[in-house]
């Protein structure tokens, strides 16, 4: 990365030296999640001394989302998220935490995490905008509003733009050359084609720099609301755009000039429209005056440049070489690790370190999470005969009853349950079963209830297929990116907290299963990187030790053993999906 790029990004930073005698040691992470906004505060220690969550369906209720998403039935796989939403978020949470009492003028920096290839498009003049509302102390939600060509952002669900991506596919060369150059193929969710398809369709102002300023993460424009002016973007979050090279983290030319091509943008505006790169953890500026006059923080608190959830959680969860892998069950289900070399795939995603600017993070995403579980526990309670009124504690109660219930490996039999088209591997939509058997074909049936109807499936059978499914194709596709002897597998998101799950886990990794004392991991490893971006460099390490994972779940050998073999049928089931469409 260029010195002049990174010394860019610091602009607007004061030296340690510098700072307040009134920093009273706490820092701030923030995760922008899909359905939510999350907070989590830590000391010079590393504790935890406060969290906050909020809820968009529930919390802001007037955007009409559904999970915190719009879909649209018209466009086939189109899903988007309200921009405003997003920022509304933050006026509303800090609201909540001066209600509590936090105490704001104790922070001393502050970073975050979102939703990773999220986009915002800029208006033109959005930088000029965002100072001059800064400067009048205008609420978060005030200095945002004049800053976006568009309303909606684009976000990882969305797989709309198939088309675009074999453009640009065509253009750069092969998924491998695709994925060597960025650490990714081409994919649908990904920030650059993502925003190529908006330029290129019209579904945003297309008249460049007349109309548009660029675009940005949402991470980075999160962390230019806070900062009060356009700040770079961290280099462990634009890996996951499809547009920068990952060995020198500058943006790709190859890919840019395909972008140029695709959506008829001149080259020289193409160059400068994501803006500028810095490296992990970069301070990238001061509290704004709309995040100052909202929260009272105090003016010399640093904004420590943002990142994606998944490499945040990296952070959180402290892994530190190869061996120690995590996985992450939340709207997304997603495996990753430090990965010994860099080594490429068109399957899985390859990032630079949230927290170092030398090493890499390897990763794979599986669309299908939470909601699908949510999906097939619903499915299975109603045909067991389930109160339609029991809330989500006694339903997820049940779940555990019945993967309890059900034998391990469910007899050899294999399931794929997807409602989004996933990406680990390419499947489309549908519920489908593999009976034991190396000759057993795919059943017909394409709905759980259709499975639970014939027989093929029972209640029971059917919550452990599901926990399976996802739990062997991390472990089936994991082994090709090297995630393939883990020493520990540490477990965060919502779905950490359902114990039968976990010992799934323990048992197809076939290691112990650890769990944070929160499973906000993105929120907590943000609180983490402003600690360390604050500190100004050396070893992650050097910060502190937080509080020991808890061990809970340990491997069944015998079951492992057992799933091992089931792991290698994963790709059988996986190639008849992908024959019979």
């Amino acid at each position: 990365m260029s010195a002049a790029r990174v010394a860019a990004s610091k602009s607007g930073a004061r030296s340690a030296a510098g700072m307040s005698a009134r920093a009273a040691g706490t820092f701030l992470g923030f995760d922008s999640s899909t359905q939510g906004l999350k907070v989590v505060a830590v000391d010079e220690d590393l504790r935890i001394t406060y969290s906050k969550s909020l809820n968009y369906d529930k919390d802001l209720p007037k955007y009409g989302t559904v999970g915190g998403v719009y879909a649209d039935d018209a466009i086939p796989g189109r899903v988007r998220q309200p921009t405003m939403m997003l920022v509304e978020a933050f006026d509303e949470i800090i609201r909540r935490m001066k209600a509590d009492a936090f105490d704001f003028a104790g922070v001393r920096a502050v970073c975050g995490s979102a939703q990773q290839h999220g986009a915002v498009i800029l208006a033109a003049g959005a930088d000029r905008s965002m100072r001059k509302a800064n400067a009048a102390g205008s609420s978060l939600a005030a200095s945002a509003r004049s800053t976006l060509a568009s309303l909606e952002s684009p976000i990882w669900m969305d797989s709309s733009n198939t088309a675009t991506c074999e453009a640009l596919g065509a253009a750069v060369g092969s998924p491998e050359r695709v994925a060597e150059l960025t650490g990714s193929r081409f994919y649908e969710r990904f920030t650059l084609p993502q925003v190529a398809h908006l330029l290129s369709t019209r579904q945003v102002p297309c008249r460049v720099p007349e109309v548009t300023e660029g675009a940005r993460l949402l991470s980075g424009y999160m962390a230019s609301l806070l900062a009060g002016q356009l700040v770079a973007t961290d280099v462990s979050d634009a890996a996951g755009m499809n547009a920068m090279n990952l060995q020198s983290c500058e943006w790709d030319a190859d890919v840019l000039g395909a972008f140029a091509a695709h959506t008829g943008m001149a080259p020289a505006v193409a160059a400068g429209f994501f803006g500028d790169l810095c490296a992990p953890c970069s301070v990238v500026g001061t509290a704004g005056g709309s995040f100052r006059a909202a929260s009272g923080v105090w003016e010399d608190c640093r904004v420590v440049s943002w990142t994606g959830d998944n490499p945040s959680s990296v952070a959180g969860l402290r892994l530190d070489g190869p061996g120690d892998l995590a996985v992450s069950l939340g709207t997304s289900d997603t495996l990753f690790g430090i990965a010994p070399s860099l080594r490429t795939s068109s399957l899985g995603h390859v990032f630079r370190s949230p927290t170092s600017a030398s090493d890499f993070m390897t990763m794979l995403c599986f669309k299908n999470g939470s909601r699908t579980r949510e999906r097939v526990r619903d499915a299975a309670f109603r045909h067991a005969g389930g109160d339609p009124g029991a809330d989500e504690a006694a339903r997820w109660a049940w779940f555990e009853e019945q993967l309890e219930a059900a034998p391990r490996g469910n007899g050899g039999a294999l399931a794929a349950f997807v409602d989004q088209p996933e990406i680990t591997p390419d499947l489309p939509s549908g519920d489908f079963f593999l009976p034991a058997g190396d000759g057993a074909s795919l059943a017909p049936q394409r709905s759980v209830e259709a499975l639970l109807g014939s027989g093929a499936l029972t209640p029971a059978s059917a919550v452990r297929a599901v926990v399976e499914a996802q739990a062997l194709s991390m472990r089936a596709y994991g082994r090709r990116l090297g995630l393939d002897s883990p020493r520990s597998v540490k477990v965060t998101g919502g779905g950490s907290r359902s114990r039968g799950l976990l010992r799934v886990v323990a048992d197809v990794m076939g290691a112990p299963v650890l769990v944070a004392e929160t499973p906000d991991s993105a929120a907590l490893g943000a609180a983490y990187r402003a600690k360390f971006g604050c500190a100004g460099g050396g070893a992650f390490g050097d910060i502190g030790e937080p509080a020991s994972l808890a061990v809970a779940a340990e491997p069944d050998m015998e079951a492992h053993a057992e799933y091992e073999r089931m792991a290698d049928r994963v790709p059988d089931l996986h190639a008849a999906i992908q024959r019979e469409h």
